[in-house]
């Protein structure tokens, strides 16, 4: 009879995983991605109101490019802080509005926002001429 040996091979070590690295390099590449987006768009942290008139006025800005952005509305008599406005550029345009009507528009360049601490008053008149008019209607 003939003998027959049997070897055992030794086991293989087990390859290392690499299924986590593609979502954690994806999750990488958009957190750059986000950080230089934010990066990219400027903003001030504060633009304040000031309203001696006594409506709602609405507030809206923009720049000399691009349409207007809605800062929100001042209530009467009051001051409100609008936060995280993106700059609009050297020259701002402040609409301000009672309801559908506007009633007026405030320019201010970048250096007037600065030297005034980055407040605007409305004029105290603004909302007068809105009265004349429905008066008339």
């Amino acid at each position: 009879m003939t003998a027959t040996t049997t070897s055992i091979r030794p086991r293989k070590s087990p390859r290392p995983s690499l299924w986590w690295i593609a979502p954690v390099l994806l999750a990488v590449v958009a957190a750059v991605f986000v950080l230089n987006l934010a990066q990219s768009v400027p903003s001030r942290d504060v633009i304040a109101v000031q309203n001696p008139t006594g409506a709602f006025v609405t507030v809206n800005v923009k720049g000399d490019r691009g349409g207007w952005l809605g800062l929100g509305t001042v209530d009467p008599k009051s001051r409100a802080e609008f936060g995280s406005v993106a700059d609009q550029g050297q020259v701002w345009h402040f609409r301000l509005s009672v309801g559908p009507d506007r009633i007026g528009e405030i320019v201010r360049t970048k250096d007037q926002l600065e030297r005034s601490g980055w407040k605007i008053t409305i004029p105290d008149d603004a909302a007068d001429q809105l009265r004349v008019e429905r008066r008339s209607h």
